[in-house]
């Protein structure tokens, strides 16, 4: 390491440990909560030459699989290492005096991001690895941040973990991910079965806290046959270990009895072809508990490839079976089931389809029209990334895949979401070519990597070749790892508590932290700038600090009022994130100390979600006379960021005054004027200048309509496509939605109308076909259109011509 690159990772390290202790950004009590900022700022989505990501759990740090950075080094694979923050990159697996060079793949990274572990030929422990033979182990490394000296750090204090007694076992299988703890001292790998069946496989773990020839220090997995099969039948062996944070539970796939007390082999459909797998369940706190199978024991396909959330709850795997999830039909069954992507909760025992679209009063769930592969599940349990080759799953076909495992990258809420394609071209809306794979999200889904044949449609790698030109090197363009940040999108609103007697605690009030974005929010602190504001506790309060906020979840924070003073109170709720591209938001509180008059029966109202421009129903508010004479009010106002969608409809609190414990009422209706999530306060205030407050609050969507100037149109022709309810002053793409054919673009007007010309190709695929319009921010809308057959022309001396 030079004298120039310690620089630039001390650099990133400094910066790292300034934006984890004051914040990276901030959203507004309305707005939006933008991208954390890295010095230099990371694209969107950003491309990098390599393949087989892994991730750690903040999202900072990613190890992959790459060409040496010696363009003289032979070998066709490296592990590497790559700092997201600074940008800084370092080879890990760089042959030494006395060692051969070989391959190393499949590197894995912990989840607090300070081991690296590989599988490599190469001899990185000359005490204990021979060096000779079939050479693949399985090899442990702290990473430089975790170190005491980052400056001083090189990669070469490596820790063997494949060991027999104290040497090498030299079996491990490349190709093979080992599992690791989140601290990276539990590691189970996949290696043969034994020296005879080099074919098979099965798993040991390695306890790195146990010392060397310590019982405790290796385990066979439980659910190992004590033998080889000798049946008709083929089989893998067992494979595709995750584990949980703690690694005490793990989950693998297997071909054999695993479930039984002494374990056997399984059955196939028929003699001579593989044996049926399922996926399997280890807790390692009870070492003498018998495996369960992740999947029911009458399931009617193969499961497997699996991955366990950090606390072990949630388990994503991928199937072939089609009666693991009733009400669900799958188009592919109709000849052979493809593999569908499934989360079982442990908790409650349920099975859940995820690669699908989900049911309706009327409709049974859709599964995906082909397989759904490679799921991966994010540490906090909120979200699914999986590698999918359906077609029926996105207005928009992206087409076939390249190989079987490759295909669009897809993510899904297990909170029900919709699902989401993240392989898109940098537009936000068109699919990307579906030629990804290999998926792995941080922990809290902020950062997806993955592989890809078809990396320059995502754009350069800014980073490597402004900090680190070795690593930019196009040694290999082949396959490239794509990088996709997902900014927070987390909404509070501003609080005015209204006038509270002075010296005297107030009525509780609630705010609410909503998260309108696709990654968890994980408060690291809640915080009340001004005492007079104190924060509630549980069960008043339902945001708590270390508890993740997932997508589209929302809970409140409870605060009261002690005003010291007559006059006005001001303060402001803080709620931040620490580490990488942690974020930021605040709420204004607002209050006054005084002599209370009108308190609300109820401190707001929501509205349930509505299409932009559509009324809402009206609600009703009560304020009630709390005071010990007569109440005149002087004004109702509705204020705040969004006081433009809702309006007052009626009102009896001017006619006249009402008296002690009496009530009026207030009318509200909800008309939105931009999508997303709007929120306003109805004020209620006193000629004396007393005042209470009502807090207002609603959900809203585009509703989108598509036209066409004609239902066909013809090769090589012009058709006029119209838009209504998109949103204002944004570009919208128009594809068809076969993934085929050219695509084109339109801008919306200030109301969110378009009026677009398009000349069809000539060269456009005939037929019935639909045009889609969608936006970067996902609205969409569709039409069919039936494009024609350019005629051709017709020579005046043909018979053909047309004659009076």
């Amino acid at each position: 390491m030079n004298h120039g690159t310690k620089q630039r990772w001390l650099c990133g390290l400094a910066a790292t440990a300034v934006l984890g202790t004051f914040g990276v950004s901030q959203a507004t009590a309305s707005g939006r909560a933008p991208a954390a900022q890295s010095l230099p700022a990371l694209p969107p989505r950003t491309a990098a030459v390599g393949s087989q990501p892994s991730i750690s759990g903040d999202g900072q740090f990613v190890v992959y699989a790459a060409s040496p950075g010696d363009p003289s080094d032979d070998r066709a694979s490296s592990a590497w290492f790559r700092d997201l923050l600074s940008g800084f990159s370092i080879e890990l697996t760089v042959p030494s005096t006395g060692v051969r060079p070989g391959e190393t793949v499949t590197p894995v990274i912990s989840a607090d991001g300070c081991t690296a572990v590989v599988v490599t030929e190469m001899a990185l422990d000359l005490f204990r690895d021979d060096d000779s033979g079939s050479r693949w182990d399985v090899y442990s490394l702290t990473l430089p941040q975790c170190t005491l000296d980052p400056a001083t750090w090189t990669p070469t204090d490596w820790t063997i973990v494949s060991e027999r007694s104290t040497e090498a076992a030299n079996n491990a299988v490349p190709g093979s991910p080992p599992a690791v703890s989140g601290s990276g001292s539990v590691i189970a790998y996949v290696h043969q079965f034994s020296s005879t069946e080099t074919a098979l496989t099965t798993i040991t773990i390695t306890d790195l806290t146990v010392l060397p020839e310590t019982a405790g220090r290796t385990t066979r997995m439980l659910g190992t046959p004590n033998a080889a099969p000798e049946t008709t039948y083929r089989y893998h062996g067992l494979r595709d270990p995750a584990m949980s944070d703690d690694g005490t539970l793990i989950t693998y796939t297997s071909d054999a009895t695993s479930a039984i007390q002494t374990p056997g082999w399984a059955v196939g459909p028929a003699e001579g072809q593989y044996a049926t797998s399922a996926v399997y369940i280890w807790d390692r706190a009870n070492p003498a508990n018998v495996v369960v199978a992740a999947t029911s024991a009458t399931a009617d396909g193969q499961s497997g490839h699996s991955s366990v959330s950090s606390s072990g709850q949630l388990i994503a795997f991928e199937s072939s079976a089609s009666n693991l999830v009733a009400n669900t039909r799958s188009v592919s069954c109709d000849v052979t089931c493809s593999s569908q992507v499934y989360l079982l909760d442990r908790t409650t025992k349920i099975i859940t389809l995820v690669s699908g679209l989900p049911a309706t009063s009327t409709t049974p769930a859709l599964a995906g029209d082909s397989d759904s592969i490679d799921p991966v599940v994010s540490a906090d349990g909120s979200t699914v990334v999986f590698v999918s080759r359906s077609q029926n799953l996105f207005p928009i076909s992206s087409g076939a895949g390249g190989s079987s495992v490759e295909g669009d990258i897809v993510s899904a809420s297990t909170a029900g979401g919709s699902l989401r394609r993240l392989s898109v071209l940098p537009d936000g809306s068109a699919p990307a070519p579906a030629l990804n794979s290999s998926p792995a999200l941080s922990g809290n889904a902020r950062v997806v990597v993955f592989e890809t044949l078809a990396g320059l449609v995502y754009g350069p790698d800014a980073i490597s070749a402004q900090l680190n030109p070795v690593a930019a090197v196009d040694t290999d363009p082949t396959r490239q790892i794509v990088t996709v940040i997902e900014p927070t999108n987390v909404t509070i609103a501003d609080l005015d508590v209204g006038t509270v007697s002075i010296g005297f605690l107030g009525p509780e009030w609630f705010v609410k932290l909503i998260n309108l974005g696709n990654s968890s929010f994980t408060p690291a602190s809640i915080v009340s700038s001004n005492p007079q504001f104190a924060l509630s506790g549980a069960p008043a309060s339902t945001c708590f600090v270390g508890v993740p906020l997932a997508p589209g979840q929302e809970c409140r924070i409870a605060l009261t009022m002690t005003p010291t003073a007559a006059g006005p109170v001001t303060g402001t709720l803080t709620i931040a994130e620490v580490g990488y591209l942690g974020s930021t938001i605040t709420a204004k509180l607002t209050g006054a100390g005084g002599d209370p008059l009108l308190n609300p029966a109820v401190a707001g109202g929501r509205w349930p979600q509505f299409a932009v421009g559509q009324n809402g129903e009206s609600k009703t508010f009560n304020v009630l006379n709390v005071g010990f004479v007569p109440v005149t009010v002087a004004a109702v106002k509705i204020i705040g960021p969004n006081a433009g969608d809702f309006t007052l409809v009626g009102s009896d609190c001017k006619s006249a005054p009402f008296g002690v414990g009496s009530s009026c009422s207030i009318e509200v209706v909800f008309t939105p004027t931009e999508n997303g999530h709007r929120t306003a306060t109805v004020r209620v205030s006193t000629p004396e200048g007393f005042y209470t407050s009502i807090l207002l609050d609603g959900d809203a969507f585009y509703a989108t309509s598509v036209i066409a100037s004609s239902p066909t149109v013809i090769a090589g022709s012009q058709i006029v496509i119209g838009g209504t309810g998109f949103s204002p002053n944004s570009t919208v793409t128009l594809l068809w939605a076969d993934g085929a054919g050219a695509s084109y673009t339109a801008q919306t007007n200030e109301v969110g109308q378009f009026l677009q010309t398009i000349t069809v190709s000539r060269a456009e695929r005939t037929g019935p076909r639909q045009l889609v319009a969608q936006t970067a921010s996902g609205e969409h809308g569709s039409i069919d259109v039936s494009v024609l057959p350019r005629q051709r022309p017709i020579a005046v001396n043909s018979p053909l011509f047309p004659r009076p």
